[in-house]
C-alpha cells in the first residue's frame, strides 16, 4: 500500500495553520489540520466515516464536530462532538452503533448519530466554521452510496466545497483502508489505469448463454471500425461457447465514442484513430474480457466487454484522453487492486472534464463548426 504517514502537502494557496489556535477557513482550501479520509461504506449504508491528522502537530478535537444533513435538508439531522486528542499523522474513526464488529473494532467513537447513506451530505466543523465535507448540503446526490470513498494520498487537504476528484472509490467493504490513511495504489497508478491480472485468465469468458464469467482471451485483430467498435478473430472453442461468427464485432464496455464511420460527430476520427492506434500499436497482445456477471451481447448483437492492447485497457485511455464519456454499469467485481474498472474510468472522466479535453470543451481542428462538417 502506498502509505500518507508524514506526507507532507504544499500548496501555495494554503496558509499557515494551528491546530491548537482555532479555525480559519481560506477561500475553498480550509487550512484544516484535521480532514475526511474515507467514509466507509457496509452492506447497505455507511458504517463509519475516518477523520486525518495531516499536521505535524497534536489536534484538540473537542474544537471540532460532524453535521450530517438528511437528503436535500439544510437544517441538521444528525450531530457528533469529537473528544480526546489526536496525535499528528493518526485517524480517529467514527462508526455507527450498528455497524458490524470488524468496524466497531476500529473505531475511535461509536454512536447512533452517525447515519449516511451515501447521500447524506457530512460536514466537518470547528466551531461553526467548515473544515472539509463530503457531498452538498441543500442537495440529495449520490457521492458514495454502495462505495467507499478514500481520499488519494496527494490531494489531502481540507476544502468547504466537495470535490469527488480529491477521493478514490473503492469497493464496499473493503475494511483493509480503514483507520490507516493509505491508498492500495500510488497516485501514477491511478492515473496509468487498470491492469490485467492474471487471475482472470483462469475466470470462463461465459457464465450462461446471456452472461459474461469476467474471462479474457488473447485475439487477433480483423479490423478496427471506430472509437468503441473493433472486429476480432477469436479462438474456435470461443466461437462455439457463445454461439458467434469469425469477425463478430466487440462494442467497448462503458464508453460511446463521437460516430466516424456512417455518420460523423467532432472528435469521431480522431477517436477512431486513437483506437486503431492503440490496436495495432499492440498486435500481438490483444485480449479481449467479458463483463463478470453482465450482458455478453449489446443490442444489435455485437459482443459487448472490455478492450485490451497489452497492459492498456482501451475503454479506460478513450475516457482519460477526452474521446468518450462514462456510461453507466458499474460490475464492481471487475477490478485492479481494490479499485474497479469502472472507478479508474470515473477518476480519468474527471479528470479529463477539469482539464476540458476533446469533447469536455476542446474544438476539434478537424471539424467546420460553421457548417457543422468534417474538413
Amino acid at each position: 500500500m502506498y502509505l500518507m504517514n508524514k506526507l507532507l502537502i504544499s500548496i501555495s494557496l494554503l496558509l499557515p495553520f494551528s491546530a491548537m489556535t482555532g479555525c480559519s477557513p481560506n477561500s475553498i482550501y480550509t487550512n484544516s489540520p484535521l480532514l475526511i479520509s474515507e467514509v466507509y461504506f457496509g452492506e447497505l449504508v455507511s458504517e463509519a466515516i475516518e477523520l486525518y491528522n495531516c499536521s505535524e502537530d497534536d489536534i484538540d478535537l473537542s474544537n471540532y464536530s460532524i453535521d450530517i444533513y438528511r437528503n436535500a435538508e439544510k437544517e441538521v439531522s444528525y450531530h457528533v462532538d469529537l473528544e480526546g486528542i489526536l496525535k499528528p499523522y493518526n485517524t480517529y474513526v467514527i462508526a455507527n452503533s450498528s455497524a458490524s464488529e470488524e468496524v466497531i473494532n476500529k473505531a475511535n467513537i461509536v454512536t447512533d448519530q452517525y447515519r449516511n447513506n451515501g447521500v447524506y451530505p457530512v460536514v466537518l466543523k470547528c466551531g461553526n466554521t467548515i473544515m472539509d465535507i463530503v457531498g452538498s448540503v441543500g442537495y440529495s446526490v449520490d457521492y458514495a452510496h454502495g462505495h467507499s470513498l478514500v481520499r488519494k494520498v496527494d490531494y489531502m487537504q481540507g476544502k468547504n466545497v466537495f470535490d469527488a476528484y480529491d477521493f478514490i472509490c473503492y469497493n464496499p467493504l473493503n475494511i483493509d483502508l480503514l483507520g490507516n490513511a493509505t491508498n492500495t495504489v500510488t497516485p501514477d497508478e491511478l492515473l496509468e489505469g487498470p491492469k490485467l491480472d492474471e487471475k482472470y485468465f483462469s475466470y470462463p469468458y461465459s457464465s450462461s448463454s446471456l452472461l459474461g464469467g469476467g474471462g479474457a482471451v488473447q485475439v487477433q485483430l480483423d479490423h478496427s471500425i471506430d472509437g468503441d467498435t473493433t472486429s476480432f478473430i477469436y479462438p474456435n472453442y470461443l466461437l462455439d461457447e457463445l454461439g458467434i461468427r469469425q469477425r463478430t464485432s466487440m462494442r467497448y464496455q462503458n464508453v460511446d465514442t463521437p460516430e466516424s464511420t456512417l455518420e460523423q460527430d467532432p472528435w469521431g476520427k480522431a477517436a477512431s484513430s486513437f483506437t486503431m492506434n492503440l490496436l495495432y500499436e499492440n498486435i500481438n497482445e490483444l485480449y479481449v474480457q467479458s463483463c463478470l456477471g453482465g450482458a455478453l451481447h449489446e443490442t444489435y448483437g455485437r459482443l459487448l466487454g472490455f478492450v485490451w492492447a497489452g497492459d492498456t485497457l482501451i475503454n479506460y485511455a478513450l475516457v482519460l484522453n477526452g474521446y468518450s464519456y462514462l456510461l453507466q454499469n458499474e460490475f464492481m467485481d471487475m477490478s485492479y487492486k481494490g479499485i474497479s474498472y469502472y472507478s479508474f474510468m470515473y477518476n480519468a472522466e474527471l479528470l479529463a472534464s477539469r482539464q476540458g479535453l476533446k469533447i469536455h470543451g476542446e474544438l476539434d481542428p478537424n471539424w467546420d463548426y460553421e457548417l457543422d462538417v468534417p474538413l
